[in-house]
């Protein structure tokens, strides 16, 4: 499970996959929610959007270094960028009035409403460095064995994390949610010890078609899971309509995009996105908000609420193309920027 210094282009196509999932997950109107097809669509993509990231990471860290570099390097790539959002947030709450002061505390342990896209790096942290704990454990073991504890383990991991979705803790940092982030991230890890990045190249030998049928099945499979329950699955506000079923959506799911990624080969644009993930995820609510329901804009092209869903779809389209144009040019910038200051990161 050697850190994949190498960059493989499917699994930035992977990461530019669910992130743009994840921002027509949050995009999607709720007008157009009354649809069944809509629905359908969004309980789809809940199902395995975020799950995914835990497991593309998984997938691709080092869990062999030392304690040391692992958690020095998490703390730059996840907890800085955290931390600056949310002092960022809260600064901006402090001066439109929506944040006291004496309220600083709590928002910092206890939520991150400037930004929810943030919440999820707190728990990654906590889940990757839980998961280095255990496979720390089993590194003496012989590869069999070695793969029989990582299984076992992630399997205490997900039963464990029943026990806290049904007792529903409130805890500093959302930390509650990392029994489960952690069981996804034992799943990219398990998926990297049975099939290496390199030896994952193989996989492309099956042929672009084939590939690109399989992942869509696998999806597939996720949307008839998905459509037989009235509800979403989501991480995030630790709902789930079927807890167990909720391994199984974001696994499959995951799968199916990393093959349908094989089977794209490559694509700049979402390699791009990628690349850059992590900073996609900490802006691109403040892009949305020019066209949700609080926003200016969308207040302007539709005032009324009562709107027919061909406008609301045609301004999802529109929303999504200027997403994909602005942030491709935007990711450059600031990559240019990091390197003339120095630091590298996503």
């Amino acid at each position: 499970m050697a850190e994949i210094r190498q960059r493989y282009s499917w699994i930035d196509i992977a990461r530019g996959a669910a992130i743009a999932l994840i921002a027509v997950g949050h995009y999607i109107p709720k007008q157009v929610l009354g649809a069944a097809f809509f629905r359908l669509i969004l309980y789809t993509l809940y199902a395995f959007h975020v799950p995914m990231f835990f497991i593309l990471s998984g997938y691709t860290a080092d869990f062999q270094a030392s304690p040391a570099d692992f958690v020095k390097r998490r703390l730059k790539s996840l907890i800085a960028p955290w931390f600056l959002f949310t002092l960022v947030g809260a600064a901006l709450r402090l001066l439109w009035g929506g944040l006291t002061a004496a309220h600083l505390p709590h928002y910092f342990l206890y939520g991150n409403l400037a930004n929810p896209s943030a919440w999820f790096l707190p728990i990654l942290f906590i889940s990757q460095c839980l998961w280095f704990f255990i496979v720390r454990l089993c590194s003496r073991a012989k590869v069999q064995k070695k793969l029989f504890f990582y299984l076992s383990f992630a399997v205490c991991l997900y039963v464990s994390g029943y026990f806290t979705y049904r007792a529903q803790p409130f805890l500093p940092f959302g930390l509650q949610r990392a029994v489960y982030g952690a069981f996804f991230v034992a799943v990219g890890s398990i998926a990297a010890f049975l099939f290496p990045a390199e030896a994952s190249l193989r996989t492309l030998s099956l042929g672009r078609v084939k590939l690109l049928l399989s992942g869509a099945l696998l999806l597939a499979a996720v949307t008839l899971i998905a459509s037989a329950y009235d509800s979403y699955f989501d991480l995030a506000q630790m709902h789930f309509p079927n807890y167990w079923l909720f391994a199984l959506t974001g696994t499959l799911g995951s799968v199916g995009v990393a093959l349908i990624s094989m089977g794209i080969g490559q694509c700049r644009l979402l390699e791009s996105y990628g690349q850059n993930s992590l900073f996609i995820c900490l802006t691109h609510e403040y892009l949305i908000g020019l066209f949700n329901n609080s926003g200016p804009l969308y207040r302007h092209l539709f005032p009324s609420s009562d709107v027919s869903y061909f406008f609301l779809i045609a301004a999802g389209g529109l929303w999504f193309i200027a997403f994909m144009l602005f942030y491709y040019p935007l990711c450059k910038w600031k990559n240019t920027l990091l390197k003339k200051i120095g630091w590298q990161g996503r």
